[in-house]
């Protein structure tokens, strides 16, 4: 998720749901710990097996990335690409405003996945006290009913109906 606050350049801005990642963190552990891997005296053996010269490769680094942007704001930024905003992320005390919502809770092994229409979706009320304890537990990341109907918000396009 992007936030401002956090870090002085674009990339820097990027964290995770839970504030203890960063897309620099996961950057530089590439840079410096599995990219070198290939250059390891480790590496070749497997590499002669293969009949493969270490000279003769070009490393490459594709991210599958969801990122998630501040609620209504506009949030410009040129090194990553904007195909790959999922929706938006709120604080806590603004969740009021979606009162008329549904919403789901993913599992963290299904947070990658595409949102599903088919899932036990919560009330308000029910997604509150929910996530007044996931809040308390230092967890997060929810996802509301991808409904067309006025009162729900579609993740997606990050935006509320």
């Amino acid at each position: 998720m992007y936030d401002i606050s956090v870090g002085s350049t674009e990339l820097e801005h990027w964290i995770g749901p839970n504030r203890k990642d960063s897309l620099i963190s996961k950057l530089t552990k590439l840079k410096e710990k599995q990219l070198p891997l290939l250059y390891n005296p480790h590496t070749k053996p497997t590499l002669d097996a293969l009949n493969l010269k270490i000279n003769a490769l070009q490393q490459f680094v594709c991210f599958k990335a969801q990122l998630f942007i501040p609620y209504e704001k506009e949030v410009d930024f040129i090194e990553l690409n904007r195909d790959c905003i999922n929706g938006f992320h709120i604080h806590f005390k603004e969740l009021a405003q979606f009162s008329s919502c549904k919403f789901y809770i993913p599992s963290k092994v299904n947070w990658l996945q595409e949102i599903q229409i088919q899932v036990p979706w919560l009330t308000y009320h029910q997604f509150f006290e929910t996530v007044k304890t996931m809040v308390n537990q230092n967890r997060n990341l929810v996802f509301a009913s991808p409904e067309t109907a006025k009162g729900s918000f579609d993740l997606s396009q990050g935006k509320v109906n």
